[in-house]
């Protein structure tokens, strides 16, 4: 109904993008991409995190890696943690191009000051190991340091549950 939906466009963008899960069913795909776009028009950072992912590996859309990471970047100016994350892995394994090891870094340092367990992670671990950068065991414990529950995963590398259930092969 064109009343409610502009009900719900005058009110925060954030119940747009809330309601949008529930047209998640195929028939309804389209439907909740529609809401994730006014609520992505208005600012709303998830919506753009969403949608960025959605147009960066076209999932139910045409892939439109340009427009995807547009998306990420502007969630990630949002405030958006996961876009951090998302935006500096981009950058990391070169899916927008080539890697670049400077901007990935960057992104990927906000993402971890702003609690990303998993940019802790991989940033702790460049850091122990010395990839891309030189090895410095004291700024890779200031990092781990940051995510209580790092020492649990190294734990589940060493017991060899990362590389069997969480890597592709």
């Amino acid at each position: 109904d064109a009343n409610f939906e502009l009900a719900m466009l005058a009110t925060n963008p954030s119940v747009v993008y809330e309601i949008s899960p529930l047209f998640s069913d195929d028939e309804e795909y389209q439907k909740s991409i529609s809401w994730l776009k006014k609520a992505a028009a208005r600012g709303y950072g998830n919506a753009e995190y969403i949608l960025g992912l959605v147009y960066f590996n076209g999932v139910g859309t045409k892939q439109n890696k340009k427009k995807g990471f547009e998306l990420l970047v502007r969630a990630a100016s949002h405030g958006v943690i996961n876009a951090y994350y998302a935006v500096g892995m981009i950058y990391e394994m070169g899916l927008n191009g080539k890697k670049d090891t400077d901007k990935s870094f960057y992104w990927l340092d906000k993402a971890v000051h702003f609690g990303s367990k998993d940019a802790t992670f991989i940033l702790a671990m460049k850091y122990y190991d010395g990839i891309d950068v030189p090895q410095d065991i004291d700024k890779a414990k200031q990092i781990e340091a940051l995510d209580p529950t790092y020492h649990m995963w190294l734990k589940l590398i060493d017991e060899g549950f990362y590389h069997k259930y969480c890597t592709f092969q």
